[in-house]
């Protein structure tokens, strides 16, 4: 599996666990008297939500670059091995430097890609966008537009990261 797919998948199954995260929350406090009507307590939650969802983006991140430099570690220590186990040379760090930046590389392909789904999130954001004002028009309460603008919004970046790694694992 390349670095592209690996880093996909964690940010796809990060992104799932936020959503899945505020859907609990939704079904919880969407009852309440409290939230019933209140656009600014739903606009507060939305907030924290996005910052919570922005701090576990960057150490999930952190966390998996850290996992994947070490397994390239490891690798390259086990090609110094014998069969007995015991290592044959040193490895050199440049070497290890080396292996991680040529797996980090992004090429056209990649740009392209990562275009492509762009265009698929920039779509369910906009439909999501439309269904929410069609839903006021409809009579619906402020507080159902908010949540489905900001339901679609994640939807989007699901599946953008969805479509992503579906193109990753076409090539």
């Amino acid at each position: 599996m390349s670095y592209q797919q690996k880093r996909t998948l964690v940010t796809l199954f990060s992104g799932v666990i936020l959503f899945i995260s505020y859907c609990v929350f939704l079904l919880q406090h969407y009852q309440s008297a409290e939230y019933a009507t209140d656009v600014k307590a739903w606009a507060i939650a939305m907030l924290t939500f996005i910052g919570i969802a922005i701090v576990v983006m960057i150490i999930i991140q952190i966390i998996f670059h850290i996992l994947l430099s070490a397994s390239i570690a490891v690798k390259e220590q086990f090609k110094n091995m014998d069969l007995n186990g015991k290592i044959t040379g040193k490895v050199d760090e440049k070497v290890i430097d080396k292996k991680i930046k040529l797996e980090m590389i992004e090429d056209e392909r990649d740009k392209l890609i990562e275009l492509k789904s762009l265009r698929v999130g920039y779509y369910v954001s906009g439909v999501g966008i439309i269904a929410s004002i069609v839903a006021l028009v409809l009579g619906y309460s402020p507080v159902v537009m908010l949540n489905m603008l900001f339901m679609s919004c994640m939807l989007s970046s699901i599946l953008e990261g969805t479509v992503q790694y579906l193109y990753y694992s076409k090539d």
